[in-house]
């Protein structure tokens, strides 16, 4: 998955990757490669580079263009080294096999986030509403009330928080208002997931059409930030250009600061009342 920088629409940045995918496509078709193939690809990737430049971060421009293969080509031109055509089809090769997948990813996540209220969930969040997801009015708490779509996004790093916290002896207020050790309430909260995405789903589908819980996982390219809270809205911001609105939702008044000082809306979730019913998994919803 690539990442595109602020204010990028989905739509633009995928515009752009086709068309630098289609360039090294049309590369691989010609003949005009192989006469100075080095310094053909590498005034390519460049000039590509360039392109991309305005739509992603950098991370995901060394993930594209700036690959290992490019390295190497790169280093045996310095050296005059003959590199021979064949580093060269590999490279760009390699490139179109990473620019295929970004492009998938991108429309991958079209699919689960557009004309929707993204609401990233804080740890803090699962831990005390996990059994209500379904009952929570999250239009009317991020203040853009009437219909929408609704996907709540759950990042790895919360799961790995609720992951530490199952040996944890410290107490918090649980769904009953009571206070409860953490380390069970992580478990419940976990099983919750578990009956979400096990067998390999990253959505599950509530009764309510216009509920769903969407896992946000990590490529295996991704860098985490060092901070889990930084993490958490890292992922909020990156889902920006795909839904109609992002929110955040957490216990943590300084979270809600940074949120909303990043353009994101951020609120928190009442305390569970009586009238919250308890939603559970259905198998024949899951996605």
């Amino acid at each position: 998955m690539v990442s595109l920088m602020p204010r990028v629409s989905a739509q633009r940045a995928l515009n752009e990757l086709v068309g630098v995918r289609n360039a090294i496509d049309e590369q691989l078709g010609t003949n005009v490669l192989f006469e100075g193939a080095e310094a053909n690809y590498l005034a390519w990737a460049h000039s590509a580079a360039t392109s991309l430049r305005t739509v992603l971060r950098p991370s995901s421009l060394e993930n594209l263009l700036f690959t290992p293969a490019f390295a190497r080509v790169q280093q045996l031109s310095a050296r005059d080294s003959p590199v021979g055509t064949a580093a060269v089809i590999y490279a760009l090769e390699d490139s179109s096999r990473r620019l295929r997948d970004a492009i998938a990813g991108l429309e991958n996540l079209q699919v689960d986030w557009a004309h929707s209220l993204a609401v990233v969930l804080d740890t803090n969040v699962l831990l005390t509403h996990y059994p209500r997801l379904a009952s929570i009015p999250w239009t009317e708490l991020s203040h853009r009330g009437g219909p929408k779509k609704v996907r709540l996004g759950v990042p790895m790093v919360v799961v790995e928080e609720l992951d530490g916290l199952k040996r944890s002896h410290n107490k918090m207020p649980g769904p009953e208002g009571k206070d409860e050790l953490a380390r069970d309430l992580a478990r419940r909260a976990l099983r919750q997931l578990a009956g979400f995405f096990d067998g390999g789903h990253h959505t599950f589908q509530f009764e309510d059409n216009n509920l769903r819980v969407v896992l946000i996982a990590d490529p295996l390219e991704h860098v985490r930030l060092a901070e889990a809270d930084s993490e958490i809205l890292d992922q909020a911001l990156s889902l920006v250009p795909f839904a109609d609105e992002v929110a955040v939702a957490t216990a943590d008044t300084a979270m809600r600061f940074r949120a909303q000082q990043l353009g994101l809306t951020a609120f928190a979730v009442p305390k569970p009342t009586p009238q919250m019913s308890v939603s559970s998994p259905h198998p024949d919803a899951m996605g």
